[in-house]
């Protein structure tokens, strides 16, 4: 495996770096606790116990407190109500208490709660919402509402306190939260038992076992959720002689219908302290003795048995970018260093916590295949991630490093096929109607994102095309052109309609070499669609190649709905008795909108006396056949050449 100096000053020897902006706190000491609370963000640094202050950091302004409260023993651990109106405290095994936030004061007056059981002890406790909170004890779960009025900060509404709405048996070793899914993992024993927090409600779901036998601690798991998949992430180790390795991460997805399902296995193979964090949808694993960090993607495609998907790191281990702190280089990867879900750093040491970003320009340097690279790219959410994948897509097309068509064929059909979801699911919202009623579609390539990055024809047009269009200008190579018709191709494959700005600067290009052959047999089979705009532009083509005319007729014909527009070109042509005969054929309103005056007009202007003389008896025909009377209708306005008519041929002719 290639490994990279940890030295260098190279921006892409960097897959990952930490926040230019750390929330500070003071750092943990003899007599500073530091807390940090998952759900709220928050972290808690307790002086003396609280008597000389408590100051709340959160990256969200109006979260950031400083309290003052007394000083009754030890803390395990500090926790803010959603709504900032309530900190809950646990100083005692079996109990918390509660005081309440007014005007960024905490109340004098404090409640508190035991649990039910008689030799229960609490290992935690969650906010599930403003007003309920769920103690977690070591022989199950019990669910509250809290009671919550206040008219000052010493004079109560009515008597607080907290009303059991729900309890769960178990026999309760550990467990883990996640803010973000709103799913907890209760362990008891060798087996798991997920749980779903819904407002109001506790929801226990069938519990599973590892397919293998080995000790898992809270240290070795995690709840993140992966693009919009609740999973939980165990850390697999295995002795190699002496020492412990780390040698999978398994993922199991997590829903209300199903429970829980193995379904990814990440390929490790790491000995030593390891922590995870999950980015933008990407699993990292930090590896301490290394300092480095490994970047997985579920999303890409893997090995699978049928059942579960083994990925690979989508790059070799690389560090986090150094940083400063105060100044001075920060101690990356540290012992002190806490990862907390999903992108959360936290250093008590140097009183710092960092969110973890990645560093997209980097990775594209080191991903070489183009289509695995695309594929990483539209799982990504970030705000570079788009510009960074229309990078790509335009070196992918540049002459000097493209890939080759086959390898475009299937990036085109990916983008489309994502294209298409984001469609349909527009027109579903808008109409209430099924996604999709049209002709059965091909199967999206690999799998689609839970937020899908769509790269629609505008992007394709002015961030890709016109730009390597512009770039070679007159000189063009084919492979940009090949590239434009694959495009197409794929357009038309997920029956996506092609707009019209992307037909015109092929079109553009094809006339520029000459390519009318070439245009001619993309019209023929349909790879360029038939449409008014493309039935103009062909029509503009007439001088430099004849047969455009004739092409831009079959298609207006072809739409059915350009009867208007195929009489005036065939009029402002001279072909009059070609006009006549396409009204004849024409059905419905559009010969009731037959206007005379057109056709006079035209033969006059053509300078032969025998068309205007046929026209004008063909007229006089066929209003004596519809009125009984030769005679053109004063609304007609066809005086000017019946007058005409006479005196070229006088009045018996």
């Amino acid at each position: 495996m290639k490994t990279m100096m940890t030295s260098s000053n190279d921006e892409t020897d960097y897959f990952l770096n930490l926040c230019d902006d750390p929330i500070r706190f003071e750092p943990a000491s003899a007599i500073n606790s530091v807390f940090y609370d998952e759900c709220g963000k928050q972290v808690f640094a307790v002086r003396s116990g609280g008597a000389t202050g408590v100051i709340v950091k959160s990256p969200v302004k109006d979260n950031n407190h400083t309290f003052q409260m007394e000083d009754k023993g030890s803390l395990a651990s500090l926790k803010l109500s959603p709504d900032q109106k309530i900190l809950a405290l646990q100083r005692h095994k079996n109990s918390v208490e509660f005081l309440n936030v007014v005007n960024n004061e905490l109340s004098s007056l404090e409640y508190s709660q035991q649990c039910k059981g008689k030799h229960s002890i609490i290992l935690g406790y969650i906010w599930v919402s403003a007003r309920e909170i769920l103690f977690i004890t070591n022989n199950g779960l019990e669910f509250y509402h809290v009671r919550f009025a206040i008219l000052s900060l010493s004079v109560y509404a009515e008597k607080q306190s907290l009303k059991c709405l729900k309890t769960l048996s178990m026999n309760v070793a550990w467990y883990e939260h996640s803010a973000i899914t709103d799913t907890m993992l209760v362990a008891t024993g060798s087996a798991f038992h997920p749980v779903l927090l819904c407002p109001g409600n506790v929801v226990r779901l069938p519990k599973f076992s590892l397919d293998s036998q080995h000790t898992v601690t809270e240290r070795d798991v995690a709840l993140a959720q992966i693009y919009g998949e609740n999973s939980v992430l165990f850390l697999k180790h295995q002795l190699h002689g002496s020492v412990s390795v780390t040698v999978e991460i398994v993922i199991y997805t997590v829903t209300r219908e199903t429970g829980a399902k193995k379904s990814h296995v990440l390929k490790v193979d790491q000995s030593g302290r390891v922590a995870i964090n999950v980015v933008d949808n990407l699993v990292i694993l930090h590896h301490q003795p290394s300092q480095t960090s490994l970047t997985f993607d579920v999303n890409l495609p893997g090995e699978s048995d049928g059942y579960v998907i083994y990925h690979e790191p989508v790059t070799f281990p690389l560090p986090i970018k150094p940083q400063e702190l105060d100044g001075s280089p920060c101690t990356l990867y540290s012992t002190m260093w806490v990862a907390f879900q999903p992108d959360v750093i936290i250093d008590a040491k140097t009183g710092s916590l960092w969110h973890l970003h990645l560093n997209l320009p980097a990775i594209v340097q080191h991903i070489t295949n183009k289509l695995k690279l695309v594929q990483f790219l539209v799982g990504r959410g970030g705000p570079m991630a788009k510009s960074t994948l229309l990078r790509v897509l335009y070196l992918s097309i540049s002459p000097e490093i493209g890939p080759g068509m086959c390898i475009l064929a299937k990036i085109f059909d990916l983008l489309n096929g994502m294209y298409r979801v984001h469609l349909d699911k527009t027109v579903q919202s808008q109409m209430g109607l099924p996604a999709h009623g049209g002709p059965k579609l091909p199967p999206l390539p690999a799998q689609v994102p839970f937020h899908m990055m769509v790269c629609d024809q505008s992007d394709m047009y002015m961030h890709v095309f016109l730009t390597l269009v512009n770039e070679y200008k007159n000189t063009c190579p084919t492979n940009i052109r090949s590239a434009m018709i694959e495009y197409l191709r794929s357009l038309g494959q997920f029956h996506i309609p092609v707009q019209h700005f992307i037909i015109e600067l092929l079109i553009d290009n094809l006339v520029t070499d000459s390519a009318f052959y070439q245009l001619h047999q993309l019209l023929q089979y349909n790879v360029i669609p038939d449409s008014k705009p493309m039935a103009c532009t062909l029509l503009a083509l007439r001088s430099m190649y004849e047969p455009a005319h004739q092409v831009a007729l079959d298609m207006l014909k072809r739409l059915g709905t350009a009867n208007e527009e195929i009489l005036e070109i065939l009029l402002s042509n001279f072909q009059i008795i070609s006009a006549i005969r396409f009204m004849e054929e024409a059905e419905g309103s559009f010969q009731s909108s037959f206007a005379p005056k057109k056709f006079l007009e035209a033969a006059l202007t053509n300078g032969n006396p025998l068309v205007f003389h046929s026209v004008f008896k063909y007229l006089q025909m066929r209003n004596l056949n519809l009125r009984n009377s030769p005679e053109f209708i004063p609304s007609e306005a066809c005086d000017v050449y019946v007058n005409k008519f006479m005196e070229m041929f006088g009045a018996d002719a």
